[in-house]
């Protein structure tokens, strides 16, 4: 059926019984149920054709029989049973009333029962606003289809929703014998008047914000403006001192040389003169010395006539004995060879 009224796209069939739904998990978002529950079908017109005409809304023989008369109902149906039907039907109604975002649940039946109708109302509106009082909103009962001209059961009982609910019948309407019921959520009275507080703050913040907003751009202009002119101050200051130094080199161009910068000059030249000087010092002390070595070396070849000394020779001006002295003397004008074979006779002497 749902394909060939071309609903498929957007009605999705879950075959299942809607009181196993976790309404919290499984449809959070759902705002807008219909609920068209199993019922007796005491207004279908079938029961018409067979040539009966139920009288709406009276169960005229429910306490003195355990079945409806026959102006009650156009079905062998039992007054236990309707009645366990509309238990039901309102289970159905507080469940679809636990879904978070519900807002609107319709309920309509092909029944023209009270027991399934105006009952089922008043039973629903009894249970659905009881316990927690820290709800912030509660269910109320809605005027459905308000340009049906044919309104719910006269009866002293239904004064507070005879002209909310709607019916209809084959006698007076010639259509199926129905019932339709709008419950909606309502915000409470208290949640209402926290909400205006809440919104007539949130207007004033957002004033206070507005106000502070425009202070700030305000203080960011200025900001600029004084920064703009911090600037120019700068740059006018820049220009001033750039000014003052090309004057300032102008009359020294034409005024010469001042004494004090000659003095500086004078002064760095006279540092360089002292470096050179040390520098060539230092030089003329190595050069000195290096030829004093050089003629002290000169001086003792002369004295020893050419003559090259080991090291185990002694010298003679270390010496301050006189028997050395006099050895020294003895052996002085010795030649190489001379004094070579001196020395091999001492020692071929001290052998044994």
């Amino acid at each position: 059926r749902i394909q060939l009224q071309g609903a498929s796209d957007f009605v999705t069939p879950h075959f299942r019984d809607f009181m196993t739904v976790d309404t919290a998990v499984e449809f959070p978002e759902v705002s807008h149920i219909l609920i068209d529950p199993s019922c007796s079908g005491s207004g279908l017109v079938a029961g018409y054709a067979m040539g009966v005409s139920p009288e709406l809304g009276h169960d005229n023989d429910r306490h003195n029989n355990n079945t409806l008369s026959e102006h009650d109902t156009n079905m062998t149906s039992t007054i236990h049973d309707v009645a366990k039907l509309a238990a039901e039907q309102v289970a159905l109604i507080l469940h679809a009333m636990t879904l978070p975002q519900a807002k609107v649940i319709a309920y309509s039946t092909c029944s023209v029962h009270r027991t399934e109708n105006e009952d089922v109302v008043q039973a629903v509106l009894a249970r659905a606003n009881e316990g927690d009082d820290q709800r912030n909103y509660q269910w109320t009962l809605v005027q459905a289809v308000p340009e049906w001209p044919h309104r719910g059961l006269d009866l002293p009982e239904f004064v507070d929703i005879a002209d909310k609910v709607c019916r209809a019948d084959f006698a007076q309407d010639g259509t199926n014998g129905f019932f339709v019921a709008r419950f909606e959520k309502v915000e409470t009275t208290t949640n209402k008047s926290k909400r205006k507080v809440s919104d007539s703050i949130s207007k004033k913040q957002k004033k206070r914000k507005k106000k502070d907003k425009k202070a700030e751009t305000l203080s960011v202009n200025d900001n600029d403006e004084l920064s703009r002119k911090q600037k120019r101050k700068r740059k006018e200051q820049m220009a001033t001192e750039d000014a003052d130094d090309s004057s300032a080199r102008a009359l020294k161009a034409e005024k010469g040389p001042d004494s004090n910068d000659e003095k500086l000059k004078m002064s760095k030249q006279e540092k360089k003169r002292l470096k050179k000087e040390k520098k060539k010092g230092k030089r003329s002390h190595t050069d000195d010395s290096s030829k004093s070595y050089g003629t002290a070396k000169k001086k003792a070849k002369i004295k020893n006539n050419g003559v090259r000394r080991d090291s185990n020779d002694i010298d003679v001006k270390e010496t301050s004995s006189p028997a050395m002295k006099t050895k020294s003397k003895r052996h002085e004008n010795e030649t190489a060879e001379e004094r070579r074979a001196r020395k091999a006779s001492k020692k071929k002497k001290r052998q044994p």
